[in-house]
């Protein structure tokens, strides 16, 4: 999954963050990948 999260990151990274309930759930896990 974590694969997929980081394909999907570049091409919904507007999306997730406009999201509140999205971007808590994916925000945590995106921001780790990031670092």
């Amino acid at each position: 999954m974590l694969t997929n999260i980081t394909a999907d990151v570049d091409g919904k990274v507007s999306e997730i963050f406009a999201s509140p309930g999205a971007s808590v759930e994916i925000g945590d896990p995106l921001m780790m990948m990031e670092l």
